[in-house]
């Protein structure tokens, strides 16, 4: 009997012991976990995470992280089961997370990018309700995030993207910042994400900090920036950082040089990159190696598109790499291999993203596009803009029809803009809005976007905050987003500037 109080006094003392608690330790093995993932090293990422859970299942930036790979690996690849998959498991993810204590500091920011991640994620799988609502879930963590701890790298990070995203969010979603109280500002967005890369700077202890830092800035300078030119200037600012960096940063360089009308040099980035047999594939790489070969013209440049088609069939940008095929059957002379392609455009792929809609709009049409129309938009594209003007020189006005007539002034506009003929761009973008207004064509809202552009870059505010109206007022259906887009930013540029 006298066990028994020993027995006793033990079992006091074992609930006497505070239990283990959750934590979030974003120590080395998170680091180099994180650092995998944005190499596209999936399986050695998976495998090193399973290594920290192992040393400390209450850890929860293993479980951060994991939901993060799979965001990774999602936006990598079109993966329609496991994005079902991770929408099943998303709910498990949150409530682990939601287990930390209140007063955590990665708290609020990790469950603010986790809902972020899904509605990204959700929007891209067509479920826009769903990714509405993850908006306003991230929205609140993040307003929580701010009021807490406003200096933590997360909550730096994902405030500056929401102030970018709700910046410029399209009309149809502006109920999101009036529901979450929150108001989009590019300046401040900009700065905090330049303040993120700032920090990831600082160390040579955390690579996947940096590599993120350096995908977020040079995104915000493509989608958000006045300047074609500054993405590609921004890379190279920081070049001693860029070279290290996996597939997703070299996808954001090559496009960043497309961007600045450097085709020559995202050819040459793309076509020296060599994965390693254990990444998983980006095969968006294929799909943009094609399309800038496709902008040079060159014969060999629908071997990439092929590639990318048969890695993704159905997904994103299927319905654009079968019109490229098409464009490049037609450049070539392949007119039966033409109109195959484009009732392949009609049949397959998801009409989710700017270039897929577009796609399956431009191959409605009764007739195939005018061959030279055709190479000088694709040479524009490039920044090959005296090339695309001898196509244009070649034809003559009385053999267009209206709406080739009105492409012909829109792409003569567009490279005289290039070659810094402002004044002519000026005139010959007028006649483009004046003929073009009330059709359901992009060229007179994009004239009126880049007449805004010359104002902005000028100076002239009062001109291009016009011109920005001008675009919104008659942009209707072709590239409808992406103009609405750019012309919010401008006019949030503008808002900007300081008042006199």
């Amino acid at each position: 009997m006298r066990t028994f109080p020993l027995l006793l006094a033990l079992a006091f003392f074992v609930a006497a012991k505070p239990a283990a608690a959750d934590s979030f330790d974003f120590d080395a093995g998170c680091r180099e976990a994180q650092a995998l993932f944005l190499d596209l090293e999936l399986e050695k990422a998976q495998a090193r995470l399973l290594r920290v859970k192992a040393e400390d299942p209450l850890n929860r930036c293993a479980d951060y992280l994991h939901c993060y790979g799979q965001f990774v690996r999602l936006l990598s690849q079109h993966q329609p089961a496991a994005y079902q998959s991770y929408q099943q498991s998303f709910p498990a993810w949150v409530e682990r997370l939601e287990r930390l204590p209140a007063g955590q500091p990665f708290r609020e920011g990790a469950l603010a990018e986790l809902h972020l991640h899904n509605a990204v994620l959700s929007y891209l799988y067509g479920e826009t309700f769903r990714a509405a609502l993850a908006v306003y879930q991230s929205g609140k963590h993040i307003q929580e995030a701010e009021r807490l701890f406003p200096n933590n790298p997360l909550t730096i990070k994902v405030m500056g993207i929401f102030k970018l995203i709700l910046g410029t969010v399209p009309e149809k979603f502006s109920w999101l910042s009036s529901a979450i109280l929150f108001e989009g500002d590019l300046a401040l967005g900009r700065s905090l994400l330049d303040r993120f890369l700032d920090g990831a700077l600082q160390t040579d202890q955390d690579p996947a900090n940096l590599s993120e830092a350096l995908l977020l800035g040079t995104f915000a300078r493509i989608f958000f920036s006045s300047q074609d030119d500054e993405a590609l200037l921004f890379l190279r600012a920081e070049g001693r950082a860029v070279g290290t960096h996996g597939p997703p940063l070299l996808y954001c360089h090559a496009l960043a040089a497309i961007h600045a009308g450097q085709s020559g040099l995202a050819i040459g980035l793309l076509q020296a990159y060599e994965s390693s047999p254990t990444q998983s594939p980006l095969p968006y790489l294929d799909y943009l190696l094609g399309t800038v070969k496709l902008y040079r013209l060159d014969a060999d440049a629908n071997q990439p598109l092929l590639l990318f088609l048969a890695q993704s069939p159905d997904g994103h940008y299927a319905k654009a790499t079968r019109q490229k095929l098409a464009w490049h059957a037609l450049i070539f002379g392949d007119a039966r291999a033409f109109g195959q392609w484009t009732t392949r455009v009609l049949e397959a792929g998801l009409e989710t993203t700017e270039a897929d809609k577009q796609a399956q709009y431009e191959s409605q049409a009764a007739q195939p596009p005018r061959v030279e129309l055709l190479r000088a938009r694709l040479l524009f594209d490039g920044g090959y803009y005296q090339r695309s003007l001898q196509q244009l020189d070649g034809l003559a006005a009385q053999e267009l029809s209206d709406r080739e007539e009105l492409e012909r002034l829109y792409r003569v506009a567009r490279n005289q803009h290039k070659l810094g003929q402002q004044d002519l761009a000026l005139r010959s973008y007028a006649q483009v809005i004046e003929r073009g207004q009330g059709l359901p064509h992009y060229f007179a809202p994009y004239a009126a976007l880049q007449t805004a552009l010359i104002h902005e870059l000028a100076r002239r505010p009062q001109q291009a905050r016009a011109a920005y109206e001008l675009a919104l007022r008659i942009n209707l259906k072709e590239y409808k987003s992406s103009i609405e887009q750019r012309a919010k930013a401008g006019l949030a540029r503008l808002d900007a500037l300081p008042q006199n």
